[in-house]
């Protein structure tokens, strides 16, 4: 939840302002370090050396445990530690103040767990009356970062604004997310300056950095992916059910999302296809260019008239009104073999009047029938050796051919016009589907 995101940042706001006050209360290390202790006479120089390590030792974590004995300048340190660190803190302390000849180390290290967390829990406990010192300060950060937050909230519901800047929805979506982004991340570094903790805001920033980097060579194919969606939505390749060939996966577009484009195939198909592959890849469009052309081979014997069987193929084409007068059908002779003549026939159909396939299908089993009427032999290189028994009879008779009227009827019966099974299938789809759709109709087109 949305919501969520603030108060994690805010917990966050608290725990720096915590450190960067805690850390700013502890005196420099140099300080402590360069700061002389004189003394005049042996008697007075040990007392005074062994009073400045007991009050070193009682205000450092850790030491209070510590003993001191000074002899002659010869320091000698007892008690109990719960690390070493702290046992080395005591010596380095012991050796730097004026004075001191030696330093005999008598310390020993504490394994009770109790004995050994009690300096950490007195750290954390310094940390916790920081925190309520600070207190004020931290809930004004707080107010200034949850400002920022519930105005960037109230205006991104402006869906005006943003319809103006782009009539995309998807750049809108993405338009709303920079947006909000930026003023609470303006909140956060007004909060860290008021704070004055803008060495941990730089921190964190870089921090943020390099983690984003790392983020983005092991997500590289998603935010391709992502990208390649926000340009697929700029550019439009194509519009919703439009027959697409996507580097040979063909089928009907039913939507393009954040992720993927979906298509459903002629066999009823769902597919989908990483936008990246997608983008780069080679798509062919069938139905951006609403004239489509369809071509076929027929063969003719060499002892037919090569004009004439083009006439009554032209004349059977020109009869029927699914092939487009414009372009006009053509037929070329493609080859010249020993026995037989190959022709190509072309022609265009108006996909949003008639269906492409249906069409195709139907001219040739008209240009069947005007060859058969025509008495146009259509030879095949395949020779047949019919061996029978004359007692047998008369051979049978071949399949009977359509009477005319049956031949009307039969065209009557054909519809050519685009199917609507894959348009309802393709909208069943749509409404299933949560996804928003990235294709805008009403967009320019690529």
């Amino acid at each position: 939840m949305e919501w969520r995101k603030p108060i994690f940042f805010l917990a966050l706001l608290t725990c720096f302002a915590c450190i960067e006050t805690t850390w700013s209360q502890e005196p420099p290390v140099s300080e402590r370090e360069t700061a002389p202790i004189s003394q005049t006479s042996s008697a007075q120089e040990d007392l005074r050396i062994k009073n400045r390590l007991e009050e070193i030792f009682a205000q450092s974590p850790g030491l209070e445990k510590v003993s001191v004995k000074v002899e002659a300048g010869v320091v000698v340190l007892r008690g109990e530690v719960a690390l070493e660190k702290y046992r080395q803190n005591a010596l380095e302390t012991a050796r730097k103040v004026e004075g001191v000849v030696s330093v005999q180390d008598n310390i020993t290290e504490i394994s009770d767990l109790k004995k050994s967390l009690t300096p950490s829990f007195q750290k954390l406990r310094q940390r916790f009356y920081s925190i309520l010192s600070q207190g004020p300060l931290i809930l004004i950060a707080a107010v200034i970062v949850l400002l920022f937050w519930g105005f960037g909230r109230l205006l991104t519901q402006w869906n005006r604004l943003f319809h103006r800047m782009t009539s995309n929805p998807f750049l809108a979506e993405i338009a709303r997310h920079l947006v909000r982004g930026f003023l609470f991340i303006l909140g956060l570094i007004l909060a860290f300056d008021f704070l004055d903790a803008t060495a941990f805001l730089t921190t964190l920033l870089g921090a943020a950095g390099l983690v984003g980097l790392a983020l983005g060579f092991a997500v590289r194919d998603v935010v391709e992916n992502y990208v390649a969606s926000i340009l697929l939505s700029v550019r439009q390749p194509f519009s919703p059910n439009d027959l697409v060939v996507i580097d040979d996966l063909e089928g009907q577009v039913i939507r393009l999302t954040t992720r993927a484009t979906i298509l459903l195939t002629l066999d009823g198909v769902l597919l989908r296809i990483p936008n990246a592959k997608v983008f780069k890849g080679v798509i062919f469009n069938y139905t951006r260019n609403p004239l489509r052309r369809f071509d076929f081979e027929v063969t003719i014997g060499t002892d037919q008239e090569i004009a004439k069987v083009q006439a009554i193929g032209l004349k059977a084409l020109k009869k029927m009104e699914d092939v487009a007068r414009d372009p006009s059908p053509q037929i070329w002779v493609e080859k010249l073999g020993d026995s037989r003549i190959w022709l190509h026939v072309y022609a265009w159909v108006d996909q949003s009047q008639w269906d492409w396939f249906k069409v195709k299908s139907e001219t040739i089993r008209r240009f069947k029938r005007a060859f058969d009427e025509a008495a146009v032999e259509m030879p095949e290189p395949i020779y047949n050796l019919n061996i029978r028994d004359r007692s047998a009879g008369p051979p049978k008779k071949g399949q009977e051919k359509l009477t005319h009227d049956e031949e009307e009827a039969l065209n009557e019966s054909m519809d050519l016009r685009p199917s609507l099974v894959m348009d309802k299938q393709i909208q069943q789809q749509k409404v299933m589907s949560e996804e928003p759709d990235l294709l805008d109709s009403e967009k320019p087109k690529e």
